[in-house]
């Protein structure tokens, strides 16, 4: 079976985010997770149940936090 895997371009995205407050040792922090697709690629070899190539979705994630108040 011959290989058949490529790399899809990402033409436009949102990223995808998580908030969430938490209080640790009695002070209040915000915190903020993204992640976004950094590579996209495709295989013609394997097919899902209805019959599309299966994706591979590489992801990056960046968190952030700060203190609230």
């Amino acid at each position: 079976m011959k290989l058949c895997e490529e790399l899809v371009n990402i033409e436009r995205q949102d990223p995808a985010v998580e908030e969430i407050e938490v209080i640790v040792r009695e002070k209040r922090y915000h915190i903020e997770v993204l992640a976004t697709a950094s590579m996209v690629s495709r295989n013609m070899n394997y097919k899902t149940d209805i019959d599309e190539p299966l994706y591979w979705v590489a992801w990056s994630t960046s968190i952030r936090w700060w203190l609230v108040g």
